[in-house]
């Protein structure tokens, strides 16, 4: 039998669940019921012994009144690589917009990184809208 080690971002997303269910008054009895599993599955959730599916990470977002980005953090390096799962982040060369060079790969990172610690959704939407009006100016 192989140990898994824990991802830090399942952690993180455990330890938001546990905590945003005891600020609401829920059990982990009730919050089971909510979604169909035992509470011992929400037991390992809490515990990150056991990923949450982006299904029960849905209904459990809905339930305890909150989005679902609530239980992501913006400390997680959006370069973060999912080690032995293959080309999951930028780290990798190839994107879907063609290949990146190391320096291209930074400027996306921190691009990334600085865009979403933006809270004003209108002014998420004006930069992307910039950023679009720019990028049709470039010559193809």
């Amino acid at each position: 039998m192989s140990t898994r080690k824990v991802n830090e971002i399942d952690l993180e997303v455990s330890k938001k669940l546990k905590k945003r269910r005891l600020e609401l008054g829920f059990t982990q009895e009730q919050l089971a019921n909510s979604i169909g599993v035992t509470f011992q599955q929400i037991q390992k959730y809490e515990r990150g012994a056991n990923r949450i599916s982006s299904s029960n990470l849905f209904a459990l977002a809905k339930i305890l009144q909150t989005d679902i980005t609530h239980f992501f953090s913006n400390e997680v390096d959006p370069g973060y690589c999912f080690s032995g799962t293959g080309p999951m982040c930028l780290a990798e060369t190839q994107t879907p917009y063609g290949t990146l060079d190391e320096e291209e790969k930074k400027k996306v990172q921190e691009l990334i990184s600085h865009f979403t610690k933006i809270k004003d959704s209108k002014l998420k939407e004006s930069i992307l809208e910039l950023a679009k009006n720019l990028s049709d100016t470039q010559p193809k």
